[in-house]
């Protein structure tokens, strides 16, 4: 099976992903409760002009997953060497469209791994993740970093950890 497929409708052409795709924006708080780091993974990619990728732990949903928190926690002990059971620690962050060319969401969670312990990350056992590479990184490491999903998914974390804060801003009492 292809992993998608382009699609038209009324000389308007799209991309079809054949399976849903989860993102995972790992992250760590400071002694105060701040947002202190996110955690990235570096793979192998011969498309970019470096060889390699950054972008956040993601993974597409397999037939097998009951949900998609399920395969959000897989990919994430898969990926970052994090096993984060505790319900607590998972926010469903929102849907991401990434292009109006594709018509499926990217679903969105953030895994609070704050004082947890890493084991290895192992991937997924394809040859493909062989090299892949996570590591925590500080907000200024991570505002450098080109990717849309994962800009886009910091803001959703962002906002998320500090909604009070939004819903009171620039309001006078």
């Amino acid at each position: 099976m292809k992993p998608f497929e382009i699609i038209e409708k009324d000389e308007y052409y799209a991309i079809k992903n054949s399976h849903s795709v989860v993102a995972v924006i790992i992250y760590t708080l400071d002694d105060e409760g701040l947002l202190d780091k996110i955690g990235v993974v570096t793979e192998d990619n011969p498309h970019f002009q470096s060889g390699t990728y950054t972008n956040l732990v993601m993974g597409k949903v397999e037939n097998e997953d009951r949900s998609l928190l399920q395969r959000a926690k897989i990919e994430t002990r898969e990926e970052s060497g994090y096993n984060v059971i505790e319900s607590e620690r998972w926010d469903f962050i929102g849907e991401l469209y990434t292009s109006k060319i594709f018509t499926d969401p990217i679903y969105c969670y953030s895994a609070d791994v704050t004082g947890l312990e890493q084991g290895k990350v192992e991937g997924d056992g394809s040859e493909h993740e062989t090299a892949l590479k996570f590591k925590l990184i500080t907000l200024n490491e991570a505002k450098k970093i080109n990717d849309s999903i994962l800009q886009s998914c910091f803001f959703k974390l962002f906002t998320n950890l500090y909604k009070e804060e939004f819903t009171n801003y620039g309001t006078s009492k």
